[in-house]
């Protein structure tokens, strides 16, 4: 199964999402789709890496989330879908400035861009954090 990269911005518009987690101090950038089609996300995370398992809900019913964790991986989706976003376009190019304040190693765990984390880094990173939360209360 092929999936074009307008096909999978429609799908992130409607069922995806984009927010920061907090893993101890460090703010971490996150998207992900949860949906009921198991063999749609499996062939995202082909496509993009990632992390796919099933959940069950509330009411017992299965429920699969694909997810990608980090600047490195969120920016490479980010990126390849932004030209195609509606909804989460505003979102998504906060997230992509976000996380330009980060250091990204490549697959082979060589640094291509080291930033170094000052007071200044923190606070930048925390403002985009707030903007992304206002930016998702515009589209509900």
């Amino acid at each position: 199964m092929k999936l074009s990269l307008e096909y999978i911005a429609g799908l992130f518009d409607g069922e995806g999402w984009i927010t920061v987690n907090t893993n101890k101090e460090n703010l971490v950038p996150t998207v992900g789709i949860k949906m009921n089609g198991l063999n749609l996300l499996k062939e995202l995370h082909k496509m993009f890496g990632g992390y796919c398992y099933k959940r069950k809900t509330f009411v017992n019913r299965p429920l699969t989330e694909w997810s990608l964790r980090g600047a490195f991986q969120v920016t490479n989706f980010l990126k390849q879908i932004e030209p195609y976003l509606i909804i989460k376009k505003e979102q998504a190019l906060l997230c992509l400035e976000l996380c330009e304040t980060y250091s990204v190693r490549d697959s082979k765990n060589n640094w291509i861009k080291k930033i170094k984390k000052t007071k200044n880094i923190i606070d930048a990173r925390q403002k985009f954090t707030h903007k992304i939360k206002k930016a998702k209360l515009k589209v509900s």
